[in-house]
């Protein structure tokens, strides 16, 4: 991993160099003396670097697969995506390359593939030192140089052989090469029309690969990107025991590709955690209106975008989104709802029939209590699920813990139909999941989302969508548990109705969707938008609405006002029903065309039949620096 960063800071110091050559872009002096120390210094204005263009190429593909696969006992059904992106240096007579790829199912889904430096002594003999490929065999290692969609083989798969020692000193001796010398070649950022957007029209369906702002790397390839640090300081009242604060930083490129009709989008997102694929997709454009998409992509319903630069603030509108940036935020959440029931069902079963066995002190025999006590303890002896499974995590050791699905803004696999014509989008989609991380379509797992949307007026949009996801992932977290409390259920109802009906068993579900409206309206430096959803999550109805005001009032500073309340309502055992009102005020402040500072603070009160009345404050502070 410290690899891949270091090779993507090599190709992001190439690049700061090369926007320096872009016409009309002002060249900065040294912010250190000659000969000076370096200390303090700003040293990205004063790095020679190279012009893109000049010494680099860059090439990749996207891959989209739909697999199916009989096992005999089983099938296998899935859409993935894989993807790669090359960059080949050339300082000859030394020469390297570097080889991104990214593959569905991995725990490390964003990979180092190749990375390695090459000196040729004269045209017919070279030396190449690092991570490469080995060179036995005639299946190619990419799919664009197969001649079939699998390889040969059954058994085995491609390798790249290497050495810690030289992956780390390669990629050292890349960044060199990234960096070694200034180029004086300009990039013209090509004219590129857009075949299906009008100027005000929709967005949605539309080919944004086209009419997106990036640096040209060459005539077919942008590139675009941020930055993003911030503060965060979030106050959770009772529900969470400290208060937390924190920095954080994330960075983004992306890379857009135009080979009309076909085009494709590959989206990288860093944080300190990880590297990981957002997007990577291709689009095969029919005609100027009409378009199919596939790989991985974005979900579409919602108002607010998936990333910083095009927001109206810093934070996401809903508490159900927020909660997840926050230590403890989940379990704060579960609670909220009356989701914590789930990770201590079992305990409370087991407790509430483990007292001393009790006798009648007149007559020396057990009490009724005793006796329920007794066939208790009897079960639990011959079913000791919970006394292996004490339930501190809901789920057995063969299975995941439920765990709530991501609402808003995911990235999923799979196909997009998309019409646009500037007054008029459509757009319907088949997924391997729509909010969670299934990764196939097995067992009748599958996602879908289907959204319209039209201009009114110039300037006024109505969307519609829908998003729905059938999966197996909660009934699977309570299956043992229903057991094994059926079981216990079923050995106490002779000696007690009462005490059997005490036994809770949760009840199942398999589907969550959601019904999203939303209404916008842009005039001049004036933004007004109105959303409502209706949710069923599992075993959670759920619905929530936000208005947000936003208005610029010159191009330094513009100011937002926004409001959400989230309802909700948990059908399980323990489950409870609740509402949240949430506030928020967010002055920004453009620096420059590239540099944005904002400041956010926001005020929620919850109300809770589980934990009764509680607020949240939050406070945030970011820079984003965008390309």
């Amino acid at each position: 991993m410290k690899t891949l960063f270091s090779s993507i800071l090599a190709l992001a110091m190439g690049v700061t160099a090369s926007v320096a050559q872009i016409p009309g872009m002002m060249s900065m002096p040294s912010a250190q003396p000659l000969e000076g120390t370096t200390l303090g210094a700003n040293e990205t204005i004063a790095y020679d670097g190279i012009a893109l263009g000049n010494r680099v190429k860059l090439r990749g593909y996207v891959d989209f697969i739909h697999n199916y696969r009989d096992y005999g006992a089983t099938d296998d059904a899935r859409f993935t995506t894989a993807g790669d992106i090359d960059f080949l240096f050339d300082f000859s007579p030394i020469t390297g390359e570097v080889h991104l790829a990214y593959s569905d199912g991995s725990s490390n889904p964003v990979s180092l593939e190749q990375v390695f430096g090459r000196y040729s002594f004269n045209q017919d003999f070279n030396l190449s030192f690092g991570r490469q490929l080995t060179a036995l065999g005639f299946d190619a290692d990419e799919a664009p140089g197969l001649y079939a969609v699998s390889q040969a083989y059954t058994l085995g798969s491609g390798y790249h052989g290497s050495q810690e020692l030289f992956n780390t000193l390669t990629a050292c001796l890349v960044a060199i090469f990234a960096t070694a010398s200034a180029q004086t070649s300009r990039m013209m950022m090509p004219a590129v029309s857009s075949p299906s957007v009008a100027d005000g029209g929709t967005e949605l369906g539309a080919n944004s690969t086209l009419t997106a702002s990036g640096i040209a790397l060459d005539n077919r390839v942008k590139m675009r990107g941020f930055i993003d640090f911030r503060y965060d300081y979030t106050n959770i009242d009772e529900l969470v025991a400290d208060d937390d604060a924190r920095f954080r930083s994330a960075a983004d490129i992306d890379f857009l590709f135009d080979f009309s009709p076909v085009t494709g989008e590959i989206h990288f997102a860093a944080s300190p955690d990880s590297v990981g694929l957002e997007q990577a997709f291709l689009r095969y454009n029919f005609n100027q209106d009409f378009s199919l998409t596939a790989g991985r992509q974005l979900t579409v319903l919602g108002f607010e975008k998936d990333e910083s630069p095009n927001m109206y603030q810093t934070s996401y509108a809903y508490l159900t989104d927020v909660s997840a940036d926050v230590q403890d935020g989940g379990a704060a959440l579960e609670s909220f709802i009356g989701l914590s029931s789930l990770r201590t069902v079992g305990q409370t079963t087991f407790k509430n029939f483990t007292p001393l066995v009790n006798l009648d002190t007149t007559s020396g025999t057990p009490t009724a209590l005793a006796n329920i006590s007794f066939i208790a303890a009897n079960y639990a002896t011959t079913h000791p699920y919970l006394l292996a499974n004490p339930m501190k995590e809901f789920g057995d050791g063969n299975a995941d813990p439920f765990q709530l699905p991501s609402f808003r803004r995911n990235y999923v696999d799979g196909l997009r139909l998309n019409f646009n014509n500037g007054q008029f989008g459509f757009v319907a989609g088949l997924h391997n999941g729509y909010f969670t991380s299934s990764d196939n379509l097995n067992d009748g797992n599958i996602g879908l989302d289907i959204a319209a949307s039209v201009m009114i007026i110039p300037g006024l949009e109505f969307r519609l969508g829908f998003g729905y996801e059938n999966n197996d992932a909660y009934n699977d977290s309570i299956e043992h548990y229903n057991t094994w409390a059926s079981g216990l259920k079923s050995a106490l109802i002779a000696d007690s109705d009462s005490a059997a009906n005490s036994i809770r068993i949760f009840p199942e579900s398999d589907d969550i969707s959601q019904f999203n409206f939303l209404l916008s309206y842009q005039t001049g430096g004036l933004t007004l938008a109105f959303e409502w959803d209706l949710w069923n999550v599992y075993v959670i109805d759920m619905w929530n609405l936000m208005f947000l005001a936003n208005y610029q009032f010159n191009d330094v500073f513009g100011l937002t006002f926004r409001y959400s309340h989230e309802d909700f309502e948990a059908d399980v055992p323990g489950g409870g029903e609740g509402s949240s009102n949430r506030f928020t005020i967010g002055p920004m402040f453009s620096v420059t065309n590239n540099l944005t500072v904002g400041i956010e603070y926001s005020h929620a009160e919850l109300d809770s039949t589980n934990t009764g009345d509680t607020s949240v404050d939050e406070l945030y502070a970011e820079t984003i620096f965008s390309f």
